[in-house]
Formats: C-alpha cells, sequence, structure tokens
C-alpha cells in the first residue's frame, strides 16, 4: 500500500507543477536561418529597392539578423526584426525584413 499511496501523489504533483512550467519552442540554427533566407528572398520591398538594376543574384549572410543583396555590382542591406509568435504562443520566430538604401560599387 505505501508504494501504491506514495505513486498518487507523486502523480498528483506532476500534474499540478506540469502546467506551471514555461514553455518555449524555438527552431534548431540551422532551419532559424533558413527562415531568415526565406523571409529575405520573399519580401517585395527588397526586390523593388533593386528593381531598377536587373534581377537578385545572390543573398549574402552578414552577421546574426543582417543579410547583404546583390543585383550586379548594387545591393541593399537587409536588417530582420524578430516577431514572436502571437499571443504568448510557443513556435517559430517569424522575421520582418527591413531593406536599406541601394549602394553600387
Amino acid at each position: 500500500m505505501p508504494i501504491r499511496s506514495t505513486g498518487i501523489v507523486l502523480a498528483t504533483l506532476a500534474g499540478v507543477t506540469i502546467p506551471m512550467c514555461n514553455a518555449s519552442a524555438a527552431l534548431a540554427p540551422e532551419y532559424d536561418r533558413a527562415r531568415q533566407f526565406a523571409a529575405v528572398a520573399e519580401d517585395g520591398d527588397v526586390a523593388a529597392a533593386l528593381a531598377d538594376h536587373g534581377l537578385i543574384d545572390r543573398i549574402e549572410w552578414m552577421e546574426d539578423l543582417t543579410y547583404k543583396v546583390w543585383s550586379q555590382n548594387c545591393f541593399v542591406l537587409v536588417t530582420l526584426a524578430p516577431v514572436p509568435p502571437k499571443d504568448g504562443m510557443v513556435g517559430a520566430t517569424d522575421y520582418d525584413p527591413a531593406p536599406g538604401t541601394v549602394e553600387c560599387e
């Protein structure tokens, strides 16, 4: 009998304390970087900024949340702003790209 009552007490404590834990979910770094790249590649403002110089021909990762997008010999630096999941939900972070001014070499 003592083993059974101990199991009931432990199950009750687990049922009470587990919902109180702070949950978080993040993607592995390589998958998060892929989401960042997709946010830059799919942003219409980045393409519009470089439209006068031709098609985008490469995207370079510069540093955390910063990418350099090239079109021929011109580029624009794109900074990503993290957008956390809504309503305190857990999940992958979305990114809002903010292109800078076009510079040419």
